[in-house]
């Protein structure tokens, strides 16, 4: 079982470091904060409907142009996660582009989950989350600007 807790440390850290105290947060923002391009890419037809993001070692995160709001936000927060938790995992063969609507589960990496975690926690944290849980799961996610299963993840008992 994967210890998620350093990966939600991470983004409570700069959750802190950047004073975020309202919902959402801009998880470009945050990437030029800490040092780390966000490009938005036309993707081929055959690809534009798999992939929402790659991360590249030289710190630069390509997204898919073409998808709502909330995935993008979700795709650079993920991304960004890769590069500031494992970033030799980005260089090797393991890598694996972030594919769209994936975004909590079982059966991936430690990495990947290490990442959705990180991503989950940068963009709905759950002391913030805290204070708007009268609203439902709908109004949420467009409150964070995150997919809605990230909310309902948050919502949640912490995954291990």
């Amino acid at each position: 079982m994967t210890n998620l807790d350093p990966a939600r440390r991470k983004a409570a850290e700069l959750i802190s470091k950047n004073r975020l105290t309202s919902p959402p947060v801009d998880a470009e923002r945050i990437a030029r904060l800490e040092k780390v391009s966000v490009l938005y890419a036309g993707l081929n037809d055959e690809v534009k409907d798999k992939v929402s993001a790659y991360a590249e070692p030289n710190r630069v995160i390509y997204v898919n142009r073409d998808q709502p709001p909330e995935h993008k936000n979700y795709a650079i927060a993920h991304e960004l996660g890769h590069l500031l938790l494992h970033p030799s995992y980005v260089e090797s063969s393991k890598y694996q582009l972030l594919l769209r609507n994936t975004f909590v589960g079982a059966g991936k990496s430690n990495e990947e989950k290490e990442a959705e975690a990180f991503a989950a926690e940068l963009l709905v944290p759950r002391k913030l989350l805290d204070r708007f849980r009268s609203k439902d799961p709908e109004s949420l996610a467009s409150l964070f600007v995150a997919p809605i299963e990230v909310i309902r993840a948050q919502l949640g008992p912490p995954l291990s």
